[in-house]
């Protein structure tokens, strides 16, 4: 059996690097979900991000970034502290896209509560450049 899903196109921010999201980003989905009644939010991501890769150069070197960079890897680190020490760039991008996911199905009230009921799913994807190609991750 299939089901209609109700995609509403809401950015987090476009052009904002590294595929997390903020109190802004978190405003923006529950309007989307509240008010336009979308029941899918996809964090999508792609495997050449490279806010990634200079948040992993970061926690490898031990590097400390300007300010500004600093807030940006604050809202990716969490998610790739430990893969970042020894996987690679990919993995860690797949770490992010988990834990952004993780962390919007428990974001109350409005997106846990959905997710609780059933009126809504996350899931996370990659996207490969090269090939077009999206995966949605398990």
């Amino acid at each position: 059996m299939f089901g209609l899903t109700r995609i509403a196109r809401v950015n987090l921010r476009p052009g904002v690097a590294g595929n997390f999201a903020d109190t802004v980003g978190l405003g923006t989905l529950e309007y989307g979900y509240s008010n336009l009644n979308a029941n899918l939010i996809v964090v999508l991501a792609h495997v050449s991000c490279g806010a990634i890769k200079a948040t992993v150069d970061a926690i490898k070197s031990g590097t400390q970034r300007p300010p500004h960079l600093n807030a940006l890897q604050a809202g990716i680190d969490s998610g790739i502290t430990s893969i970042a020490k020894t996987g690679s760039y990919e993995d860690a991008v797949l770490a992010n896209v988990r834990a952004q996911v993780l962390q919007l199905r428990n974001a109350g009230p409005v997106l846990a509560a959905a997710v609780a009921r059933g009126d809504l799913r996350i899931v996370g994807a990659e996207y490969k450049l090269l090939s077009g190609e999206v995966t949605v991750l398990k």
